[in-house]
């Protein structure tokens, strides 16, 4: 059975990337041909901001913003070229896709996972491709673990939205509040919150990219997308490290003007296969990332996900409260649990949602 995906799979971003090698990994465990369809919205992957399409305000915002990156900007080719060789390498990407191309020779197309639901990520409009609106010669479509995260009521409120979701045989999300939301729409289609495929799978996939440790010294890592302000995610790393006796590493999760790219622990040029060794290395982990929460339980790691607010912290706090760990998520500095997590209890509530997720797919995919 002949597969392909549609998702963020070309965004220099490692939860992009690492969960459309995993959906990939997990189909060809189930016997499919799978291959990444090529397709990226326009400006995914570049360097610099792009100015077309946006008001005369953002353009001058964007070209400030340029013109202060000139200086990291080979720092900035450099890292996404590693990105491209891990895609490369471990994707099995099909031929360029642009706008208007039909897509043919699948008996299903999957849309997702990551948040290709989020028009902030597609120009502000509606990408046919991401809603099935496309040609694609009798294949199946139906979409896995997509997201709009915390723009999902200014997508899912536009009146395109319900007839575009009809192209969908059956539609799998990655929060509940959006399964209830497309659920309001009265589609008559089989509506189910699912995994992302990081957490779907068998942790042993990734285990082609465990090299040696990356540092002699213990290390508590650190993996901010979103940064708290008064850099108190960074004190309260510093106040652990301390008493665990850890040396403090961070993970850049984009390059920007910071002063942190002056500390040769704030990693800044790690690929996506680099990015998985460090999270199985840690010692502990502090995030403010859904995927680094997600790589924390995949690794078994002690780990905190300090709060940003309750748009952002949507992803995280529904997987950690499905799987018994609510108590790691924190909004405080002073508090913080110390108590050893029980992994067997939160396996056994990860595989009833994999098993959940996986009957899914195979309800969608009628052959299995």
């Amino acid at each position: 059975m002949k597969v392909g995906i549609l998702t963020f799979h070309r965004a220099v971003n490692y939860g992009a990337v690492l969960q459309a090698f995993s959906l990939k990994q997990h189909l060809e465990s189930l016997g499919c041909e799978v291959s990444i369809i090529d397709y990226a919205p326009e400006g995914m992957g570049d360097i610099l901001f792009r100015l077309k399409g946006y008001s005369l305000k953002n353009q001058l915002i964007r070209f400030i913003s340029n013109i202060v990156m000139i200086p990291i900007i080979p720092l900035k080719i450099f890292r996404r070229n590693k990105f491209r060789r891990f895609i490369s390498m471990y994707l099995n990407l099909t031929h360029k896709v642009v706008r208007g191309s039909q897509i043919s020779g699948y008996d299903y197309i999957i849309i997702g996972s990551d948040q290709v639901w989020n028009i902030y990520f597609t120009g502000g409009t509606f990408d046919e491709f991401y809603w099935g609106n496309f040609i694609h010669s009798g294949s199946k479509l139906f979409s896995y673990a997509a997201s709009a995260s915390e723009n999902f009521e200014e997508t899912f409120e536009k009146p395109e939205c319900a007839k575009y979701l009809k192209n969908f045989s059956h539609i799998g999300v990655r929060e509940e509040v959006l399964a209830k939301k497309i659920s309001s729409f009265q589609l008559g289609i089989l509506i189910r919150k699912v995994l992302d495929p990081t957490l779907l799978v068998n942790s042993s996939i990734f285990n082609l990219f465990f090299t040696q440790r990356p540092y002699h010294r213990k290390y508590l890592l650190v993996y901010q997308v979103l940064r708290p302000k008064n850099n108190v995610l960074l004190n309260l790393a510093r106040r652990i490290a301390k008493e665990k006796g850890l040396e403090i590493v961070e993970i850049a999760s984009y390059l920007s003007m910071n002063k942190s790219l002056l500390s040769k622990n704030y990693l800044k040029d790690k690929s996506p296969d680099q990015f998985v060794n460090l999270f199985y290395h840690a010692d502990f982990v502090i995030t403010t990332s859904f995927h680094g929460t997600a790589f924390s339980i995949i690794f078994k790691k002690d780990f905190l996900v300090y709060s940003i607010d309750n748009k952002t912290d949507e992803r995280a706090r529904e997987l950690l409260s499905n799987v018994g760990l609510q108590d790691r998520m924190i909004s405080s500095f002073n508090f913080y649990p110390k108590g050893q997590i029980d992994w067997l209890s939160v396996e056994l509530k990860l595989d009833s949602l994999r098993e959940e997720s996986n009957l899914f797919i195979k309800e969608a995919m009628q052959e299995f």
